[in-house]
């Protein structure tokens, strides 16, 4: 009996296919899905980790930008063997390296 219900219901899902498109209805389910691990009162550290994630993530960015323009007039002060602005860079450079290994290196513990 209940293996003949468990048929019955799998059939019903596969014989719908709108069961199965990304609409309203998938997003109501899949909220109802999450939500209880959200809401519950230990998720503060949840909440937590995502948001030193997410601040990380918009450190981050800014300064591997930063990083590759440095790399681009540290190669260009190279080539030119311009030694009065290669060092500095070099120095911000070093910098910049250590800080986002700090940055990747924080958000692995």
């Amino acid at each position: 009996m209940l293996i003949d219900t468990a048929a019955a219901e799998t059939k019903k899902l596969t014989d719908n296919p709108a069961e199965y498109r990304l609409n309203r209805l998938f997003f109501i389910r899949l909220w109802r899905l999450w939500s209880p691990y959200w809401k519950r009162p230990e998720a503060r550290k949840s909440w937590l980790i995502i948001a030193v994630a997410v601040l990380t993530i918009a450190v981050g960015i800014p300064l591997q930008i930063w990083q590759s323009y440095t790399a681009k007039d540290l190669t260009n002060a190279l080539i030119a063997k311009n030694a009065a602005e290669y060092w500095p860079l070099l120095i911000l450079e070093t910098a910049l390296t250590a800080l986002l290994l700090l940055l990747s290196v924080g958000m692995r513990s």
